[in-house]
């Protein structure tokens, strides 16, 4: 008993004096494996525009790299799903065409003749290169919405075959426009009826109930003075649903339009009357001096007057609470796929978080004049804070922090940010030099652990459990571990 009593003192002696871990060491993590394919293309090619291709977790080149583009789809609103299972990973190749020869080729400006087409999760080609655009509907389920290239006013719907189907909703067609930046019809746009000006309509959308929203021509008056756009709403007869003119009408989803009128002594500055409409003209509330609303946030707005913000539902556009915006700061939607909240901040007071639905306070005391970046956890536990660019003494890997709610700082960096909802991490920037032309990326945990050490000279965190990297001349696929999948060795300069 005593021997077993020294030997074990003996051991605990040893393990006392063994060095501890340094502070830079990867943290010792299970990292998931790879699953499905992915888009790559050679970092170091010194291309202007670098070919992509697909390649499976068995580092198995599934698609040669032949092509301008590779990626994976994503709603048409810019919100990202989490593609956690591959068999849900379609994608969209894009190439080059020269409008002029037919000649295809990856090169050129991407405006003038770019064409895409779908490919399945396995990696076969569905259709040709028909569209100037595919992307996913949001939401569950999601749909494949498409744009043709002979008939760029033209959306359709692809099945997961790749076969086209005609789209009935016209609220959705018209969102996917907006989010484009593509207006219903463009000018010259041909309406009739009793109402319908004389000069016509500079453009024209619909709604679902069928009525639309017209913008009149200005009528030249010889004088060559700027006017302010006449909006209207028209039955689809066109006769006017009311009176109402506004100078500015946008789509915020849900059947509501955002509708305002300016103050031409105001120009450039908060409108004078700002109204959330709906798809017959009812002004449903205001008039506020502006709203501010986001897609991914509703059913909420906010209606802004003087240096309040109140809150409201999109249900009943009663008044829920007001928010105080700093006299000297500023209050924003925050992207964040699942609770709907805002941020207040300013140069003098803490950066503060609401919670739209339950009304809860994040309130970060000891930040003053920071800012939230867009990288938040799925459980609102942890963030990413930036220090304001002029305090020069953190000009050095440490203006941007991984803090959690209590304000504790987890992570210091020049840069983090994790646009990525597939994964619990976040890419890492240090900045090595002080030019600002050398930074080194790596990876870390919610909890600030280094999983991966900052020696990659690219980045970027992919859907399916895998890494787009480069590191001493070598480029391509990795895992989350480190470990190479598919290899590019940069070719001699």
């Amino acid at each position: 008993m005593k021997r077993l009593l020294s030997l074990f003192f003996m051991v605990a002696v040893i393990a006392s004096c063994a060095p501890g871990p340094r502070e830079f060491e990867p943290a010792r993590w299970e990292y998931p494996e790879p699953e499905g394919l992915f888009a790559f293309y050679d970092v170091f090619g010194g291309n202007l525009s670098p070919l992509y291709g697909l390649v499976n977790a068995r580092g198995e080149v599934v698609i040669p790299p032949y092509y301008y583009s590779i990626s994976v789809l994503n709603p048409f609103d810019g919100s990202t799903p989490s593609y956690s299972v591959a068999a849900e990973r379609f994608f969209r190749a894009a190439r080059y065409e020269n409008r002029e020869d037919g000649v295809t080729r990856a090169e050129g400006n991407f405006l003038s003749g770019i064409r895409m087409a779908l490919i399945s999760p396995e990696g076969n080609f569905l259709t040709g290169f028909h569209y100037i655009e595919i992307s996913h509907t949001p939401g569950n389920p999601t749909h494949i919405i498409a744009r043709r290239a002979d008939d760029p006013m033209r959306f359709v719907r692809l099945d997961y075959y790749g076969e086209e189907s005609h789209i009935e909703d016209i609220q959705l067609l018209y969102a996917i426009g907006k989010h484009m930046g593509w207006l219903w019809e463009h000018d010259p746009v041909t309406r009739w009826g009793p109402d319908v000006p004389e000069q016509g309509f500079v453009w024209t959308f619909e709604t679902r109930s069928g009525n639309f929203w017209g913008a009149a021509a200005p009528v030249d008056n010889g004088r060559n003075e700027e006017h302010l756009q006449e909006i209207r709403l028209y039955s689809p007869d066109g006769v006017l649903i009311n009176r109402d003119v506004y100078h500015f009408v946008e789509y915020i989803g849900g059947g509501l339009y955002h509708a305002i009128i300016h103050n031409e002594e105001r120009r450039g500055v908060f409108p004078a009357e700002s109204y959330i409409v709906n798809q017959n003209g009812r002004r449903l509330a205001g008039p506020y001096e502006h709203f501010i609303h986001y897609s991914g946030a509703l059913p909420f707005v906010l209606g802004l007057l003087g240096n309040n913000a109140y809150v409201m539902n999109t249900e009943d556009f009663r008044e829920l609470r007001t928010i105080e915006i700093p006299e000297d700061g500023w209050i924003h939607f925050v992207s964040h796929k699942n609770r709907p909240l805002v941020k207040t901040a300013s140069d003098t007071t803490p950066l503060t978080l609401i919670l739209l639905d339950s009304g809860e306070e994040i309130v970060f005391n000891n930040f003053i004049n920071h800012t939230l970046e867009s990288c938040i956890n799925e459980n609102l536990t942890r963030f990413v804070l930036y220090a304001p660019a002029w305090e020069e003494e953190l000009y050095n890997n440490e203006r941007t922090l991984l803090v959690d709610r209590q304000g504790n700082i987890l992570a210091r960096s020049f840069i983090m940010y994790s646009p990525y909802p597939w994964g619990d991490f976040i890419v890492t920037i240090t900045q090595t030099n002080d030019d600002y032309d050398l930074r080194m990326y790596g990876l870390l945990d919610w909890d600030g652990n280094i999983l991966l050490e900052p020696e990659f000279t690219f980045l970027e965190v992919l859907p399916g459990n895998a890494l787009l990297a480069a590191r001493d001349g070598v480029s391509g696929v990795m895992d989350l571990g480190g470990n190479w999948i598919f290899n590019i060795e940069a070719s001699p300069s």
